[in-house]
């Protein structure tokens, strides 16, 4: 008889922790959905600024009535923008490598729950022969 109430025990254990798997992997689901509006709005910020800054240097060196469009001075226009546009890229960056460690975790608990199942059923079998006298 304690064969069975070990059965009885080992799926219910089984039951529980696929169920809190599955909650974990939710969590997990939902932190990598804000981490990826985060970081969307993030970059878009960082592009807003950097057109708010290119425009304020344009209007400065056209104050000053500096040709921005020709020599030395459309260089370093130039290279701004290139630094700016790298400062964008690089949140967008960080954003899909947070993306990357969030599906890695949801990978793991998939591997968890999967092997959480397979020991239920062996832990079941296992029983089930014991009960049977085998």
């Amino acid at each position: 008889m304690s064969e069975v109430a070990t059965l009885g025990g080992d799926i219910l254990s089984a039951e529980s922790d696929q169920r809190n798997l599955k909650f974990e992997r939710d969590i997990i689901a939902r932190d990598m959905q804000i981490s990826r509006k985060q970081f969307r709005q993030e970059e878009a910020s960082q592009r807003l600024q950097n057109r708010r800054s290119a425009s304020s240097q344009i209007v400065a060196m056209s104050g000053a009535g500096i040709d921005y469009t020709t020599g030395s001075f459309a260089a370093v226009k130039e290279d701004a923008d290139v630094q700016r546009e790298l400062e964008a890229l690089n949140i967008r960056y960080k954003g899909q490598i947070k993306q990357t460690e969030f599906k890695d975790k949801w990978a793991a608990k998939d591997f968890e729950k999967d092997k959480a199942k397979r020991d239920a059923i062996v832990g079941a079998g296992t029983s089930i022969l014991k009960i049977a006298g085998v």
